[in-house]
């Protein structure tokens, strides 16, 4: 999970250009071509360096998933389960059967889940007579969670429930006990508790089929093996693409002698071209629209709009959790123009808030924290850090794909405007016992100076100075402090510093589910294991060690206990009532901006699908206008 200090915002203006529907007759062939400017990129192993070896290799980088999603889930590898490729609205936020022949079969218990994987599947060139079968994908864990590669991975925690998981991550053992494959299609899965949230982690494409070696059969990483270094330039696909040149790839030499795919140059390009081993009856999530899809690396912004602009590239992408893709003034100018392109705004799956000491006086009475609720100008904060290309006003904890969009009209503090009410505030005020008076104001020695940080880049310190002056208008005075990234953190994980409000604390998701988000930071190991300084949970004793001294903090173990075992609907809708639950009888935050994604296309692009997986452009599904 990427827990930042950035602001972003969640579901956005519905993409400019109509999106074909799923079953819908639509146009296919041609080549995608996307372009990304090198000085503005993010996270990801394709653009930190060029010629970087881990280029699209997901073991190697806990942050390689910001730039690699989408290329694994629509065109390289397949899952266990994945998504449509579509938005939430498109039902993009559930799991569907993908390598597996159907939905698994989870005990009643909800510890072991068995897969039973599709028939006949193969991999693509050179590898086009071996199939896909079950100990591809446990030799995918076993790569991904390998302790000489998984230092800082992904894998370390999204699969750390794994029966046997942690044994082989400390190097104790040569295996994961609690993957097994009866027989060459059925794998089953044993879990250490129930985790309804398991099937949307399967689909995010870490634990990759990985083919077993011609050269060693024996190999524990398949055709992996040897390749420490990254084993993107020698994938072999599983989708409906693959590197052009895979054909050319020897798995019979050693990894030393094994020459990489032409189609992959690290932070230059990647080309890949259709895999002749797929076919789209075996595929009902991926239509693989175009014949062929060039991703290439340029200068500058100005250099990859001066392409879109040009229709010599389709999409301009830069991805990244914290928004502001394009810039303002290029997205202004094609919505004045639409002769130069086009622009879609999708949910980011990114949420940012402030965040509440519930130890902490006079945020230790919930009529406070309401107060606060009610009172905060959100719609000022969203354009401090730059407005709608950045950000939507959020309204509740948890981004609404992660909950299915249950949630997506919930208001719990309205404002006009989303500007703040001043008179709801001091309603709510009135019933604390930090109002002596009745008046509306908190007046009692516990209202003033209360610590609030921020982090000091700008223009965080000018979004501190929004919520301390807001807070003014209910009599709360607060000491803004605005320090370096790493004293804010340390501050979050040490509650005897007494820091009663945190500006802001940000959330982006790691899989489709809410499971991350509370387990992460309200569950009952929370504190323990990642901080949580909103201190919900925390124990007498614990509040005890920290000075916090006759103070009693909610608690919702039993409510995150009660939603992990649940799966598909059932699941989205406890995750949504928990959600509920917390903005109205908890009020740890508040929530002010959700993230967004900005694409510029060219006038080619006739047909836009938004892949909520991977929070990008869904690339297989991209519909062109047949002119050059």
């Amino acid at each position: 999970m990427a827990l930042l200090l950035v602001a972003a915002s969640c579901t956005a203006p519905p993409s400019e250009v109509a999106t074909p529907s799923p079953t819908a007759e639509v146009p296919s062939g041609g080549t995608l071509r996307i372009v990304m400017p090198s000085d503005q990129l993010a996270f990801g192993k394709f653009v930190v360096a060029e010629g970087d070896p881990a280029s699209l290799d997901p073991h190697l980088d806990p942050f390689s998933a910001y730039d690699t999603w989408e290329l694994m889930r629509c065109c390289l590898t397949r899952a266990l389960l994945s998504n449509n490729g579509r938005s939430t609205e498109e039902g993009g936020a559930r799991m569907h059967p993908d390598l597996a022949s159907e939905m698994p079969e989870i005990s009643a218990d909800g510890l072991s889940w068995t897969f039973r994987l599709k028939e006949g599947l193969r991999y693509g060139p050179p590898l086009a007579d071996v199939e896909i079968t079950a100990p591809d994908l446990i030799r995918g864990f076993l790569r991904l969670m390998a302790p000489s590669l998984a230092e800082g991975s992904f894998g370390r925690t999204t699969y750390a429930d794994i029966v046997g998981a942690q044994a082989y991550l400390d190097g104790e053992a040569a295996s994961i006990s609690g993957l097994e494959s009866p027989d060459q299609y059925t794998l089953v899965i044993r879990l250490t508790r129930p985790a309804g949230d398991l099937g949307a982690r399967l689909a995010v494409s870490l634990p990759i089929p990985i083919p077993p070696s011609p050269l060693d059969p024996q190999a524990p990483f398949g055709i992996a093996d040897g390749h420490d270094d990254g084993y993107g330039r020698f994938l072999v696909s599983s989708g409906p693409y693959m590197f052009e040149g895979s054909e050319q790839l020897d798995f019979t030499l050693p990894p030393a002698q094994q020459t990489p795919v032409a189609g992959l140059v690290p932070g230059q390009f990647i080309n890949l071209v259709r895999n002749p081993s797929w076919q789209a009856a075996t595929d009902a999530l991926r239509p693989a629209r175009p014949d062929r899809i060039e991703l290439k690396m340029v200068p500058t912004m100005d250099d990859a709009v001066a392409e879109i602009y040009a229709r010599r590239a389709d999409l301009l992408l830069r991805w990244g959790a914290t928004g502001g893709q394009i810039p303002v003034e290029i997205v202004n100018e094609v919505r004045a123009d639409a002769s130069l392109g086009r622009v879609f705004v999708d949910d980011a799956d990114f949420i940012a808030g402030i965040l509440m000491n519930l130890a902490e006086p006079p945020f230790d009475d919930i009529h406070v924290r309401k107060a606060v609720s009610y009172v905060t100008n959100r719609q000022r904060i969203v354009d401090l850090l730059g407005g709608p290309l950045v950000l939507r006003v959020a309204h509740h904890m948890v981004p609404d794909a992660m909950q299915d969009n249950l949630l997506v009209d919930y208001r719990p503090y309205p404002s006009a405007g989303d500007a703040g009410d001043v008179a709801a505030a001091m309603a709510e005020m009135r019933q604390s016992v930090y109002d002596t008076d009745g008046d509306g104001m908190c007046d009692a020695p516990e209202c003033r100076g209360a610590r609030a940080l921020a982090r000091e880049l700008e223009p965080f310190p000018q979004v501190g100075e929004s919520v301390r002056d807001d807070l003014a208008k209910i009599g709360i005075e607060v000491a803004l402090e605005p320090v370096p990234l790493d004293d804010f953190f340390a501050a979050y994980d040490d509650p005897s510093q007494h820091v009663a409000i945190y500006i802001p604390l940000g959330w982006s998701k790691d899989a489709l589910s809410a499971a991350n988000f509370f387990a992460q930071f309200y569950s009952p190991t929370a504190l323990a294991e990642t901080g949580n300084g909103s201190l919900v949970g925390a124990t007498s004793a614990q509040l005890t060690e920290w000075g916090y001294e006759g103070v009693e903090v909610p608690n919702v173990d039993a409510r995150i206990e009660a939603c992990l075992p649940l799966t598909g609907t059932a699941q989205f809708e406890c995750w949504a009532a928990l959600d509920q639950h917390m903005m109205e009888n908890v009020v740890a935050s508040v929530s002010y901006g959700a993230g967004v994604g900005v694409v510029l296309a060219s006038t080619r692009v006739t047909g836009f699908a938004w892949d909520q997986l991977a929070a990008a452009p869904a690339f297989d599904q991209i519909v062109l206008d047949p002119e050059p």
